[in-house]
């Protein structure tokens, strides 16, 4: 497992090597990564359970041979040889690109629907991983989820358009009888928490991260972002626990 000192630092770096590029596209950084009140509805009612919202003891980030060892302990579920097969008819499959392939497990409080968490809430053991499949011919992208809570799992795959970011790409999941279906739910919900739950913690490296990820930052905001899996990552050196226990609050069908 990567140390959150050592994710902390490659966050720092990443912020440095980007910072120039990224003041030069924004002059108002305030566009780029709003700071919320930790007060607001759906956050920490204070500080005691601000602290859940970003745990840093209970979580740990796999590193990319763990990636591959789970990626390999997957493929013996029913459920992910059901996505995974859809996957592969659509012309995609796995490269080795380590940055391209992102998870994290512990144990956590989960936030509810509007994002509010609470130290009276008890922590269930969570794990949450991400993959970015290689481009298919037509320039499609393609990235697939685990992720569990307690006993509740979501297992999907999503594909993004050429030229597109994720928030316009298409979801699906599969159900308790292994069977495919359409889903709408995670990168939408997740690309509206995260910023809100996470902002004060780490609102200043969404704009580099997503630089990361492949989306382009202007004055007038963030662009569409193509690699989940990097964006992810580089976020979580930055938040800590936050993005993980962020990503599986919003792994539902």
């Amino acid at each position: 497992m990567k140390t959150m000192a050592s994710l902390f630092f490659a966050a720092l770096l990443c912020v440095a090597l980007v910072s120039g590029s990224t003041a030069a596209q924004a002059q108002d950084s305030k566009l780029l990564a709003p700071k919320p009140t930790i007060k607001q509805p759906g956050l920490a009612a204070n500080a005691q359970d601000a602290k859940l919202l970003n745990p840093k003891e209970d979580i740990e980030f796999f590193d990319a041979k763990e990636m591959m060892m789970k990626w390999e302990n997957f493929a013996q579920d029913k459920g992910w040889q059901a996505i995974l097969k859809d996957a592969k008819a659509r012309g995609f499959k796995l490269g080795k690109d380590a940055k391209k392939m992102w998870g994290a497990q512990g144990k956590a409080v989960i936030p509810d629907d509007d994002g509010t968490i609470s130290a009276k809430d008890k922590k269930v053991p969570v794990i949450f991983c991400v993959f970015d499949l290689e481009k298919n011919e037509k320039g499609e992208s393609c990235s697939m989820l685990w992720s569990k809570q307690g006993d509740k799992w979501y297992k999907a795959y999503i594909v993004i358009p050429k030229g597109k970011g994720i928030e316009d790409g298409q979801e699906w999941y599969v159900d308790e009888k292994n069977n495919v279906q359409e889903a709408h739910s995670w990168r939408k919900c997740f690309f509206k928490k995260m910023p809100k739950i996470c902002g004060p913690f780490c609102g200043g490296a969404i704009a580099p991260c997503a630089l990361a990820g492949g989306a382009t930052v202007t004055a007038a905001g963030i662009g569409a972002i193509a690699s989940p899996a990097v964006f992810l990552g580089c976020m979580a050196a930055a938040c800590g626990g936050c993005v993980t226990i962020v990503a599986i609050a919003c792994a539902a069908p």
